[in-house]
């Protein structure tokens, strides 16, 4: 493929990702205005976020591997009409069940850009220029997530929050349009499809992990539990296959590619549920608007946009696997400071220390994805890719799951404008010391990946 296919690619490519960022961050700082709006519990709220990314979660394999037969540029089109489809259909939701139905269908039509749009980078360019192509693609991710809490919080404020749906789908509908016009068709395998009962056992596994996770009650932890012994049930019938769904022994025979996964899915456990909680404590507890809150939550997404092009970089440069160790300890240590600060931070302390989070997160999440995507073969490239995403998502819904315990325990499923001050800086502070935690065990993870070969 010649540069300017390649350049073209990169850019649908980023323009994809930067959509998903974007609608992540603008939605996170709406979701108490549509809580108060639409009367929702904690609880409901939480699958405002959490349907989304289950939805991601239970189709990202499937797709990915579909994505390495049919081609990841058919895959890649596909996404961004679907998305650009239900996003309306958000815009247009008349109460909160039906917006987090079509919110699971966001999810669904997500799924399908998050596995093919990095195999097609992949596939495009070379290892030695990978890296700073990662790099560009996340630093848009960033921009998504730097201008949506702004864009969203002014659209919501001026307009409501409808706003911020009906015009990202007005750009998907472009970058849509322009996929079919530009982009070359890229496949990753020749054959076809065939475990359908390991695609079967995968999606009922991540329902019901997923699903009972954000179900903070019995039902939930039941639902969890049994998620586990289905979960072991599919890896033992998925190491048994000739051509699997999920490649179990790509996660225990590549070493790089087993321990990135890990450090990677522990790093979302550890930080996505933040601006999940900050939004929360800025709006309630330092009476901001949404559009205040915005700007100052800015700061995180702010400083991984700088610094994940320079990140990339560096991954071509030199190892990558000890940028992401390092961008682990940071973000460990951040978390760490937050739980200390919480309830007595002035707002500068509180975007400071998001903003050091933000730099932690950019020197991370570059280097790592880049060790994941050049740890396989091309033929793998959609499944690394679903692989990269899917330990994204399920680090996003533990995050956001135990967010919503923890409110719960200190608040019960109370509307969000009769919650204490009190209880909500007691549950940010014991959701920050437990998110430093993980963070701690992902950078062993990464220390683990760093000492093992590439």
């Amino acid at each position: 493929m010649d540069l300017k296919d390649r350049k073209y690619t990169l850019f649908a490519v980023m323009a994809g990702y930067f959509l998903t960022g974007f609608m992540g961050s603008a939605m996170v700082v709406a979701v108490p205005v549509i809580a108060l709006n639409m009367q929702m519990s904690v609880t409901m709220t939480g699958w405002v976020i959490s349907g989304f990314v289950l939805a991601s979660a239970i189709l990202l394999m499937p797709a990915g591997r579909f994505a390495d037969y049919m081609g990841y540029t058919s895959v890649f089109r596909a996404g961004m009409a679907s998305f650009a489809v239900t996003t309306l259909a958000c815009g247009f939701a008349p109460s909160g069940e039906m917006l987090i139905f079509f919110r699971f269908l966001q999810g669904a039509a997500s799924a399908l850009i998050y596995c093919s749009g990095m195999a097609l980078i992949s596939c495009v360019y070379p290892p030695e220029e990978r890296g700073r192509a990662i790099g560009w693609v996340t630093f848009t991710v960033y921009t998504g997530l730097s201008v949506g809490p702004v864009i969203g919080g002014f659209l919501n404020e001026i307009y409501g929050w409808r706003s911020i749906l009906h015009v990202t789908w007005v750009m998907a509908a472009f970058v849509s349009l322009y996929s079919f016009r530009v982009l070359q068709p890229v496949r990753g395998r020749e054959g076809k499809v065939s475990d359908y009962t390991g695609m079967a056992l995968f999606m009922l596994m991540v329902l019901l992990i997923f699903g009972g996770l954000s179900v903070p009650d019995t039902r939930g932890y039941s639902a969890f539990g049994l998620g586990l012994i289905v979960m072991v049930i599919m890896t033992y019938y998925e190491y048994r296959q000739k051509d699997p769904l999920i490649n179990v022994r790509l996660f225990f025979g590549n070493r790089t590619f087993g321990f990135a996964n890990s450090a990677s899915m522990l790093n979302y456990c550890a930080t996505s549920g933040v601006l999940f909680l900050v939004s929360m404590e800025l709006q309630l507890n330092y009476g901001l608007t949404s559009e205040k809150a915005g700007m100052v939550m800015l700061a995180q997404p702010l400083a991984m946009a700088a610094v994940t092009p320079f990140a990339g970089k560096m991954s071509d440069r030199s190892n990558p696997k000890n940028l992401a160790f390092g961008g682990m300890l940071l973000i460990a240590c951040v978390l760490a400071a937050m739980a200390f600060m919480t309830g007595r931070a002035q707002l500068y302390q509180v975007a400071l220390m998001l903003f050091i989070l933000g730099l932690g997160l950019g020197i991370f999440s570059t280097p790592n994805n880049t060790v994941i995507m050049n740890s396989v073969e091309k033929k793998d490239y959609g499944f690394a890719a679903s692989s990269l995403s899917t330990m994204r998502l399920m680090g996003q819904t533990f995050s956001i799951a135990a967010s919503v315990i923890l409110l719960n325990m200190f608040a019960g499923s109370a509307k969000l404008e009769t919650m204490s001050e009190e209880g909500l800086t007691a549950a940010l502070r014991a959701a920050f010391i437990l998110f430093a935690l993980i963070c701690a065990a992902g950078a062993v993870m990464s220390l683990a990946g760093r000492n093992s070969a590439k």
